[in-house]
């Protein structure tokens, strides 16, 4: 029985998922992050270890990183692990089984691939809205990379604003957008008033103006960055994954009316129906490429 390794690496926790070619999850581990990417090795082989599995007994190992990576696993920015330029090929060729890596959105785009949305159609845009802001595009058929592993950076889309006042958003800051439609956007834009991103949108149902003000120009930023993706991309669907994305349901009709707005491209929005494991998924199904 062929085996796939998958691991989810935040800037908190990693997720460590042993899974079966047909999907069955053997084994699958929370622990905190290492900064360090010389320790992942060894946390690999401790994780192994306590399934019961040999190194030799693994088919192929994903990994999504919440950076910048390429194809050849090289990670040129990963912020939220303090990461540059850290070549995890040179690191993970020790293994016996081959490796690969990808965005953590984009991982969470193979998940939806292999067991969502994405499993009925050719041409998908997952927006991811957590922490931060990001996406991963599925077209005729293909994930899309880019040419440095860089696409679907949307959280540096900038406006009129940004390029007037000559702010420069390097590779170690939040984008323009991703400054507010996102976690870090909303607690931020909530401070003043006593609002964090776990608790705006219960505030703003229970009718705080200031966090109905916030939650409303979330929502016109959102939907205008999805339109502009539609008329770009022209998915079929578009996606949102993420921690944010739990709070999205009682205004997915706000979000279509105003992206059918501004776009004559048709698409569907959707939530994603994957949860906390996607990430996890999604290295397990990037590992699946490789066998």
């Amino acid at each position: 029985m062929k085996k796939y390794l998958g691991l989810d690496i935040g800037g908190t926790k990693i997720m460590y998922m042993l899974a079966s070619e047909n999907g069955e999850i053997l084994a699958r581990e929370k622990v905190p992050t290492v900064k360090d990417a010389q320790l992942l090795y060894a946390g690999i082989l401790r994780f192994l270890d306590a399934a019961g599995v040999q190194a030799q007994e693994v088919t192929a190992m994903g990994l999504g990183i919440p950076g910048c990576v390429s194809r050849a696993r090289f990670v040129s920015d990963a912020p939220a692990l303090c990461w540059k330029n850290v070549d995890l090929g040179a690191l993970f060729d020790h293994f016996p089984f081959k490796s690969a890596a990808a965005n953590d959105v984009t991982c969470a785009l193979y998940a939806e691939c292999e067991q969502g949305i994405g499993r009925h159609s050719d041409n998908l845009l997952f927006i991811s809205i957590g922490t931060g802001l990001g996406s991963a595009f599925k077209a005729d058929g293909r994930i899309v990379d880019g040419h440095a592993g860089m696409s679907g950076e949307i959280g540096y889309f900038a406006g009129i604003e940004e390029a007037k006042n000559t702010i420069s958003f390097g590779g170690d800051a939040y984008g323009a957008l991703e400054s507010v439609v996102s976690g870090t956007g909303l607690t931020n834009s909530g401070k003043p008033f006593g609002l964090t991103a776990q608790n705006i949108f219960s505030a703003a149902d229970s009718g705080n103006a200031d966090a109905k003000r916030i939650i409303d120009d979330f929502l016109v930023r959102l939907a205008v960055a999805t339109a502009n993706c539609t008329s770009l991309l022209n998915p079929e669907y578009v996606v949102y994954g993420g921690g944010i994305s739990n709070e999205l349901p009682p205004y997915m009709d706000i979000l279509r009316g105003t992206v059918a707005r501004l776009t004559p491209t048709p698409v569907k929005l959707e939530i994603t129906s994957l949860k906390t494991d996607a990430g996890a998924l999604g290295a397990v199904a990037l590992a699946k490429t490789l066998a």
